[in-house]
């Protein structure tokens, strides 16, 4: 949080393609999730929140940005945002 001066980074467009990537990864989910909860089918709902969460746990773990802080930490930002919006996504 200190080298971003505590402030979530702002994406920027020179890794757009990474959390473009990931957003094509997460809206479709995002759909089944929300026709299953008009559906009413909480368990469905549950299932597809936890796949959102799985999906967004393989991306931090395969982003690292705890080397990235040490080498890209523009980089290291944008992988931080995508985080956070998928953590208030949830």
């Amino acid at each position: 949080a200190a080298r971003f001066g505590s402030v979530i980074p702002t994406l920027g467009t020179k890794y757009e393609n990474i959390s473009s990537e990931l957003g094509s990864k997460i809206q479709p989910i995002v759909h089944e999730y929300i026709a299953a909860m008009d559906k009413l089918k909480i368990k469905d709902g549950l299932r597809l929140a936890m796949k959102v969460s799985s999906a967004g746990n393989l991306f931090f773990q395969d982003m690292q940005p705890w080397v990235l802080l040490k080498t890209d930490l523009e980089q290291c930002g944008m992988i931080i945002t995508c985080c956070v919006g998928l953590i208030k996504l949830l």
